[in-house]
């Protein structure tokens, strides 16, 4: 008989007990919610329009629609001239639209 491995995330005060891939930490279910709670944290973020780390702006990487970083992220000569001096920050996240 083969082990069936079930979701250990808390839902409602108990194990949500579930099937689970086998390498997975998650069932289906849960992990959707934990992605669309994410989400919805960077989306609130991204409203804000601050960086939730060190409170720099937040801008549009161009290589895809929803990626923001903060505007001190990465080596400091590539940044905008205004941020050069700050310290370096590597908040970066991905928005639902």
């Amino acid at each position: 008989m083969a082990n069936i491995s079930r979701c250990e995330q808390i839902v409602k005060g108990a194990p949500c007990g579930r099937r689970r891939a086998m390498a997975a930490t998650r069932c289906i279910s849960c992990l959707n919610a934990h992605m669309a709670a994410l989400r919805a944290q960077a989306d609130a973020h991204v409203a804000r329009g601050t960086c939730p780390d060190c409170g720099s702006e937040l801008v549009r990487n161009l290589a895809f629609t929803t990626w923001w970083q903060c505007a001190c992220y990465g080596e400091p000569s590539r940044r905008k001239p205004e941020h050069r001096a700050k310290p370096a920050c590597s908040f970066q996240c991905f928005t639902s639209h």
